[in-house]
């Protein structure tokens, strides 16, 4: 028995299209399973006319800055982890930074993260006095409080309480 290339069904003229389609499907699949556990995430924003290398991460990280001086010099160390902050997950927000800086050891602990928190005065036993501001800038209402003694910069205006 002799076999010629007419007579295999899938390199048949009429079929080419079918397969490049099933091989098309196979190479989106595997470059979406590259792109999910390889690839990164963010966004890019350029504009016309403009290059750019940099952009920026959907991923949310916690960068340390320490200053210092090494051999009279000022220095600056950048740390950055990955967090995940959330709490809707039973994962554990806590994390520890450890690092030295001219062979001086540092540690950076944070021990939870509480989302949508309102920052308001309670009443209690202080003899503490606070001053509550209310200003609306771009539609949205911001309270501010000041506390006895207090200067603080609101949207270019410089507020004291005594």
């Amino acid at each position: 028995m002799h076999i010629t290339l007419k007579d295999i069904a899938f390199l048949k003229k009429e079929k080419i299209a079918v397969l490049l389609l099933h091989i098309s499907w196979i190479l989106i699949i595997v470059g979406a399973g590259i792109t999910r556990y390889i690839g990164y995430e963010g966004i890019m924003p350029i504009r016309e006319g403009a290059n750019s290398n940099q952009f920026l991460s959907s991923d949310t990280y916690v960068t340390v800055l320490v200053d210092g001086e090494m051999n009279g010099q000022p220095q600056r160390k950048k740390l950055e982890k990955k967090v995940l902050l959330s709490e809707a997950t039973d994962f554990n927000n806590s994390f520890t930074i450890k690092n030295n800086f001219n062979n001086q050891k540092f540690k950076v602990e944070y021990l939870d993260f509480i989302e949508n928190v309102e920052y308001k005065v309670v009443e209690g036993e202080s003899d503490k006095k606070f001053l509550k501001l209310v200003e609306a800038s771009s539609g949205d209402r911001h309270d501010h409080y000041l506390e006895d003694g207090e200067v603080t910069n609101i949207h270019g205006v410089l507020f004291f309480f005594k």
